[in-house]
């Protein structure tokens, strides 16, 4: 598949359709309903909302590659993110696994990272959280500048239908929560496009294109 940086906003326009399309496919077949978007966790939500970016990503020619581990050319350093890691666990960490990696001609060009409302607080640093934590926001922020090889594009799937009980979670409404979300994967078009994609219900999907900034 051509991955020419000056087509790769229709790229990821297909993308999201096709994407949209799997998930309208498996409500019709009431496999996604109200109840199951709810109680995410009981049916296997993020697993299905996996298939749907697989399947998007096949269709589009690529090989679409289920909890793939991206090599980074600088690992990250647990110490530095947040100190309560001292003394508990391995300091570096020099892969970075993603819901799903799209390789083309053999290259591992794109990612995929899947957030259900369990990892709502993921945007968050670990050091505002009430436990260690190495975040999405930190693997996401390493991965797009020292993946191995440099990525072009990445897409972040949030699912915003309901928030968490836990304190960490509670420290902030939804909307505020997603206006968070939103902020940060809108920055990581400073180093590849970026495309994010919003589920707040059912019936209401939407998704932006952040073109990598120049």
């Amino acid at each position: 598949m051509e991955t020419n940086l000056e087509r790769i906003e229709n790229v990821l326009e297909n993308f999201c359709q096709k994407f949209i399309s799997e998930f309208n496919n498996l409500k019709n077949l009431n496999i996604i309903n109200e109840r199951t978007l709810t109680k995410y966790s009981e049916f296997n939500i993020h697993s299905i909302l996996q298939y749907c970016i697989i399947k998007a990503g096949t269709s589009l020619g690529f090989i679409s590659i289920p909890e793939y581990k991206i090599n980074l050319i600088k690992s990250i350093d647990k110490y530095e993110i947040d100190e309560r890691f001292k003394g508990k666990k391995i300091r570096y960490q020099h892969k970075i696994a993603v819901d799903v990696a799209f390789i083309d001609h053999g290259k591992v060009i794109g990612f995929c990272e899947i957030f259900t409302p369990d990892e709502i607080h993921g945007i968050s640093l670990s050091k505002e959280l009430s436990v260690a934590w190495i975040t999405p926001r930190h693997k996401l922020e390493h991965l797009v500048r020292y993946s191995k090889p440099s990525l072009v594009f990445g897409v972040i799937v949030n699912l915003f239908n309901t928030l968490p009980s836990w304190q960490d979670a509670r420290r902030h409404t939804l909307n505020s929560w997603r206006k968070l979300w939103v902020e940060f994967v809108e920055n990581l078009s400073k180093y590849i496009h970026t495309t994010h994609i919003v589920i707040s219900d059912i019936d209401d999907i939407t998704y932006t294109i952040y073109e990598k900034q120049q």
